[in-house]
């Protein structure tokens, strides 16, 4: 994906534009920190794809579990 950014300016702008945005909304569309904004969203766009953390299994569902079976 680094490739494409760098072979299309134009659609990396775009990306960082459309997060930028993304974020300003999230922050309740506050006046005056677009270029935070902007700078925020090159950062998380940069550092690549978060992956979700691994799901444990609920510590209460299975402690319910063991009562019922008692």
């Amino acid at each position: 994906m680094a490739t494409r950014a760098r072979s299309d300016p134009e659609a990396a702008q775009a990306r960082i534009a459309a997060r930028a945005y993304a974020i300003w909304e999230s922050e309740g569309r506050p006046h005056g920190c677009d270029t935070e904004h902007w700078l925020r969203a090159e950062r998380e766009l940069a550092a690549g794809p978060l992956t979700a953390p691994a799901k444990r299994p609920a510590k209460k569902a299975a402690a319910k579990k063991s009562k019922a079976q008692r």
